[in-house]
């Protein structure tokens, strides 16, 4: 989650610095490619805040599969997706072989 997150605001600290630079700095902007940036830099601009805002509700959905059967139980129109893999029923617990006899002889311990 981390790595994404810095991925997206890398590239908008290199919007900004590379539209700070070209905006302020003396080079020469008769080029082409100084144009078709200045041009371009103002259009990614929102798109890459707008990115780094909804990274991380986007990525605890992906990465939390309890986050996910909530939104499920809480929202009506999400309930036709439940048979879906990305919000499959994460309430199944399994329990491997050591674990069951150790609850079979411990009554005190339960599993929910």
């Amino acid at each position: 989650m981390a790595f994404t997150v810095f991925l997206i605001d890398l590239f908008l600290t290199s919007l900004t610095v590379s539209n700070y630079y070209l905006t302020n700095m003396k080079i020469s902007q008769d080029s082409e490619f100084v144009e078709f940036l200045l041009e371009w830099i103002p259009l990614l601009t929102p798109f890459a805040s707008d990115a780094l805002t909804l990274t991380h509700p986007i990525l605890l959905l992906y990465f939390s599969k309890t986050v996910r059967r909530k939104c499920i139980e809480s929202n009506c129109c999400l309930r036709g997706f439940s048979d879906h893999r990305l919000f499959a029923d994460s309430q199944a617990v399994v329990v491997s072989q050591p674990m069951k006899s150790m609850v079979a002889k411990t009554s005190t311990i339960r599993l929910t």
